[in-house]
């Protein structure tokens, strides 16, 4: 008797993402055969046709023209940029960094797009670096006012705590009083 091998599809009978029935799959790149069927009398008149194109653009005509300046020059993508900027380890190097960048601008080293891109960056770095010193300063704060308690304080408890004039050292002392009183 022959041993099935499990079914790689969910119960639904679909295939899990990244999945397929046909490991193999179809070659990356590989073209249809209607495809290759229409380009290949193209190709074996590839060369009349561009110098067709190009004495009708000298001609005088704008859509050719315009299709050889457009295969001349293809539109400008995002080109790679050299600027030195120092580390971005405090608010204030992120604020150095941001000075030179608006000096790259204003030197012409970068286009101000460029110049928003890597603005940009510099922004998301920072709202990264805040986020992540709020939660560690937040879990600081609880490890020293909290880690004491067995279980999460009561939202009145931390509300209690956040009064003005109020600090950790006092809400702490506090707890400590109550929890004796209750002895």
């Amino acid at each position: 008797m022959e041993k099935k091998t499990p079914s790689p599809r969910t119960p639904k009978g679909r295939y899990p993402k990244g999945t397929s029935g046909n490991p193999s799959g179809r070659p990356p790149g590989s073209r249809n055969k209607s495809t290759l069927l229409l380009l290949a009398p193209l190709e074996q008149a590839a060369d009349s046709l561009v110098q067709r194109a190009i004495a009708m653009a000298l001609d005088g005509s704008v859509p050719a023209l315009r299709l050889c300046i457009e295969r001349l020059f293809p539109p400008c993508k995002d080109r790679t940029v050299q600027i030195d900027l120092p580390q971005t380890k405090t608010a204030r190097d992120r604020s150095a960094a941001l000075s030179a960048v608006i000096d790259a601008i204003a030197d012409g080293q970068l286009t101000p797009a460029e110049g928003e891109s890597m603005a940009n960056i510099l922004a998301t770095d920072k709202e990264l670096a805040t986020a992540g010193d709020v939660e560690y300063r937040l879990e600081r704060l609880e490890e020293h006012n909290f880690g004491h308690h067995q279980s999460e304080p009561e939202p009145g408890d931390i509300a209690q705590q956040l009064r003005p004039g109020h600090n950790a050292e006092d809400h702490a002392l506090e707890l400590q009083n109550e929890k004796q009183q209750a002895l």
